[in-house]
């Protein structure tokens, strides 16, 4: 016979056989111990004997006698601000991962890593704020963020007239060119290597790589003049794996008077949805027939299909430059996101556009660092 106590203080111990026949095949006996929230298990005894668990589970062979069981359990130990050192808090960005070493300790007592705590956002490459989480485990409850930080500055290179500057910004700071008028020959566009970044002559953008821009002169016509891409990388948001998704956008003022700009971004990981890329060409139909260049009305189609499509929209619409939005994923890493930028204007003859960049679908595992 099993006997078991009637009650347990914090938690509660059960057994899957109350009697064992001497000639039973099958004589282990397994329990189920369980701790009320903020306990854990100190120990199970079997006639006095303490038992350990194998993967996660308590069990022992029936005796030819009967057996007492019992278990005790105690109360787990937050982690506090004042148990972690971070080996450094800041850092400074030369293109390289960087790794903040963590320790936590309990008086004299280190504690292990999987074992006592799990640990995220200790890693990171570019500048920018980011969000080490410790959170308890086993003996250990709660959770505690501390902040660390690579600090760094972008390198930004403009030749205007074949005259070129270098000047040197910091990472998510905004910066501004600006193309004098020449009296000979129009101003054409800024690229950016050889990218066309803008066509107004005072391009403002947020740093976030080195740049080697040219303001270019020509008297030759320009038909569009507006510029959208959209990119996506690695990054920490508030502790958690994020991506970030980078809208670059130029508008002819003298062509277009900007009325709203954002980026339209959507996942369908958290409802079950299929997370291949195939899959989500399917499930989240965001693009349109015509090379996946617009979102077009498959908005309403994408969330007929179960998907959270939003919308996030810039307060600084009123300028060129960039839109910089982060998307935390936490620990779905695989999880594929859409983002779509766009600019919806006005014409000078009062007609309505909404211009898109490219769409770019990437999961964390995926991104550029």
């Amino acid at each position: 016979m099993v006997t078991l106590p009637e009650s347990v203080a914090n938690g509660t111990i059960n057994a899957d056989k109350a009697f064992v026949a001497a000639n039973a095949d099958n004589k282990t006996v397994t329990l189920t111990v369980t701790p009320d929230t903020g306990y854990q298990v100190k120990s199970v005894k079997v006639n006095g004997t303490e038992i350990e668990a194998v993967n996660g589970i308590y069990s022992f062979t029936m005796p030819d006698g009967d057996v007492t069981v019992s278990a005790e359990f105690e109360e787990q130990k937050p982690i506090t601000p004042s148990m972690v050192t971070l080996s450094e808090t800041n850092l400074t960005y030369d293109g390289t991962e960087k790794t903040v070493t963590v320790t936590v300790k309990d008086g004299d007592k280190t504690l292990t890593e999987g074992k006592d705590y799990t640990l995220t956002g200790n890693i990171g490459t570019v500048p920018g704020r980011y969000f080490v989480h410790i959170e308890g485990k086993g003996s250990y409850t709660g959770g505690y963020f501390a902040e660390w930080r690579i600090n760094g500055s972008c390198n930004i290179q403009y030749t205007i007239n074949d005259k070129t500057e270098t000047a040197s910004a910091a990472y998510g700071t905004p910066y501004t060119v600006t193309a004098p008028q020449n009296n000979t020959t129009p101003f054409k566009c800024w690229m950016d290597g050889d990218k066309v970044v803008s066509y107004a002559p005072t391009y403002g953008f947020i740093v976030h790589k080195d740049m080697n821009l040219t303001a270019v002169y020509s008297s030759e016509a320009v038909e569009n003049k507006y510029v959208l891409t959209m990119s996506a990388s690695k990054t920490q948001y508030n502790g958690n794996n994020a991506i970030r998704f980078i809208f670059d956008r130029s508008i002819d003022y003298d062509a277009y008077t900007i009325k709203e700009v954002g980026i339209r971004y959507a996942t369908n990981k958290l409802l079950g949805a299929d997370t291949t890329i195939a899959g989500y060409s399917v499930s989240v139909n965001l693009t349109s027939e015509d090379g996946a260049k617009y979102l077009n009305g498959s908005v309403d189609e994408a969330l007929k299909n179960g998907t959270n499509v939003k919308n996030y929209k810039s307060t600084a619409s009123k300028w060129n430059g960039t839109v910089d939005y982060s998307y935390a994923v936490g620990t779905h890493t695989d999880a594929y996101v859409y983002a779509i930028g766009y600019v919806k204007v006005m014409t000078a003859d009062n007609e309505e556009k909404t211009f898109y960049s490219n769409i770019v679908a990437t999961s964390y595992e995926k991104a550029a660092q």
